[in-house]
């Protein structure tokens, strides 16, 4: 296998309130990047141009006290046939990390790195255009959620990272169907959306926020 390290991680804290008042938990984490490497190339050959984070990389940060980890993804690696299975080798890779992180208490964050799209051959189809329709996206995370509902450490779901220019496509749709479709799997994982325009803060009010309207079945 080649050897891949890992030049970006980048430290969050994140907030997260108990139902009792007196209660505030404050998990640090990283994003721990490897699954998502070598963009131009997908697939791509999981354990040469991609990995997932090793068990070695996950104990370092435990023994630092981090206690959340973002998993970064290509959705073509994971389903690699638009609406297709799910690949069983890029599963089974991202179930090792969530119980390995498990047997650490470590939470996990899945998180699909493709900013709006899905690419084929060599061309990128934006997710909502005829090619890549709306429910696709939502399916992919049902199945996802099927595999992986059931562990208590999985945290949540970043059903997409910054999408940007989707034209005609608008993003809010989108992220308002992949929400309906996942919450008729898993009713429980926080779903984590990303704003409109790289997620850009500085243009929020913009691109992004209508997403303050969206709803979540599952109240």
């Amino acid at each position: 296998m080649k050897q891949m390290r890992i030049p970006f991680l980048f430290l969050v804290m994140l907030m997260t309130s108990s139902l009792s008042a007196q209660t505030v938990v404050k998990p640090f984490g990283i994003n721990i990047c490897g699954a998502e490497f070598e963009e131009k190339t997908i697939p791509g050959v999981l354990g040469k141009d991609y990995i997932y984070p090793p068990d070695a990389d996950i104990e370092y940060f435990y023994q630092q006290g981090m206690q959340l980890l973002t998993v970064p993804f290509k959705w073509e690696r994971v389903q690699q046939t638009p609406g297709g299975p799910l690949d069983h080798a890029n599963v089974d890779e991202m179930r090792r990390v969530i119980q390995y992180c498990s047997d650490r208490n470590i939470r996990v964050v899945l998180s699909m790195h493709n900013f709006g799209r899905y690419v084929i051959g060599n061309t990128e189809h934006i997710v909502g255009s005829p090619t890549i329709p709306r429910k696709m996206l939502g399916e992919f995370w049902s199945k996802l959620a099927l595999e992986f509902k059931d562990l208590r450490n999985v945290f949540g779901y970043e059903i997409m990272t910054e999408p940007h220019d989707m034209g005609e496509y608008d993003w809010f749709t989108t992220a308002q169907t992949t929400i309906n479709i996942l919450r008729q799997v898993d009713k429980k994982a926080i779903i984590i959306i990303s704003g409109d325009n790289y997620a850009n803060a500085e243009k929020w009010r913009q691109y992004s926020d209508n997403l303050k309207n969206l709803v979540d079945p599952n109240g």
